[in-house]
């Protein structure tokens, strides 16, 4: 986050301030959620076969999708990481340059987090994509219409829960804020910020709170006043208000 909260003179965030800090949360999380809705769905299809070509980006196309369309797959990698699509469609028999099947590699990059749907020629190919536990399958010949209601719905769904994560972040964010400021609030309720002691409330608190346990173990409290020469002439050089003297 830009916004940070104003400091005291001793370097402690303003609790006021930090509460502020709640109200740009919910700003920037719809901002957020907002700039996810807007971005168009994307489409990267990795494909030779020539009626994949056709009718692929046609019907996703007709879902309200754009697709991009990439016949080598040796360069499938780098335009996954330079398109950043919503979903991969890629032909099972296709392999990456290093002979491995390219939806394993699609599937395995950490960077690449769109869900991959393989198109499958056989039963084969079919169980093979399932044991390299990818997104989705589809058998040819592919119904396209049906494949691309079920591309569009599982981006929607995908974008859906990012929303979500994003509201859970910023609704966890403003639980810390919120702690936070309580606590710096609870602490300057009690604490002089120019030495960290307890000021005169918490100070007669703690000592009634002494009497009473010393009534109880039948013993006795001692207290000790200690006063510091020219001490108000320091903190005003500091630049600092005087703090609450408790005695």
């Amino acid at each position: 986050m830009t916004d940070r909260a104003k400091k005291l003179p001793n370097g402690e965030a303003n609790p006021k301030d930090l509460t502020t800090r709640i109200k740009v949360l919910a700003p920037a999380a719809n901002q957020e959620i907002s700039d996810t809705k807007s971005r168009p769905y994307k489409v990267l299809l990795v494909c030779r076969d020539k009626s994949s070509q056709k009718w692929g980006p046609r019907w996703m196309e007709q879902y309200g999708m754009r697709t991009a369309l990439l016949t080598e797959p040796g360069q499938a990698l780098e335009a996954a990481r330079s398109l950043m699509p919503d979903v991969v469609l890629v032909e099972s028999q296709l392999t990456g340059d290093s002979g491995d099947k390219l939806y394993a590699l699609l599937n395995e990059a950490a960077d690449i987090p769109a869900p991959v749907y393989v198109l499958c020629m056989s039963a084969r190919d079919l169980a093979a994509a399932l044991d390299a536990d990818v997104f989705d399958i589809a058998r040819k010949p592919v119904d396209w219409q049906l494949l691309g209601r079920r591309v569009r719905e599982a981006i929607r769904n995908r974008r859906k829960l990012i929303e979500l994560e994003s509201v859970r972040a910023s609704l966890k964010e403003a639980v810390g804020i919120a702690n936070e400021a309580r606590e710096k609030l609870r602490t300057s309720e009690s604490i002089e910020p120019l030495t960290g002691l307890p000021n005169r409330v918490k100070f007669n608190e703690l000592v009634a709170q002494a009497m009473g346990a010393a009534d109880r173990d039948e013993t006795q409290i001692a207290v000790f006043a200690i006063g510091f020469n020219r001490f108000r002439l320091i903190a005003e050089a500091m630049g600092k208000r005087p703090a609450e003297l408790v005695v």
